[in-house]
């Protein structure tokens, strides 16, 4: 059975609470290291936002807990999170839309 969330992990919270968990980004850290980001979960976190900008998806429900280590988009709302995973899922596999994502991060100062 194919994960939807894949490569994401979701984990159950309390109250309905959920975490949308991703850290498989060593391929992509020195990339986004010369690109004066940390290569980590901040950057990914980064990216996301500006992502989901510059494409006009706002997501109420997602607030972000991210580690250097480990990007971290918690909601109640698992079709928003869905929609995360899937914007990471799009970000890995389009050079370009990294690229863009991280200019439009920088230019707007929370490129991290």
């Amino acid at each position: 059975m194919k994960n939807e969330l894949s490569p994401c992990l979701l984990v159950e919270g309390l109250n309905g609470e959920h975490s949308l968990l991703f850290s498989d980004f060593d391929g992509y850290s020195d990339y986004i290291e010369n690109r004066s980001g940390h290569g980590g979960g901040y950057s990914w976190e980064s990216m996301v936002k500006a992502t989901l900008e510059i494409f006009n998806r706002d997501l109420q429900s997602i607030s972000y807990d991210s580690e250097a280590g480990m990007f971290v988009a918690v909601s109640n709302n698992k079709h928003e999170l869905k929609i995360i995973s899937q914007t990471i899922r799009d970000l890995m596999g389009s050079p370009e839309l990294m690229d863009r994502a991280i200019s439009f991060a920088l230019d707007k100062g929370y490129f991290r």
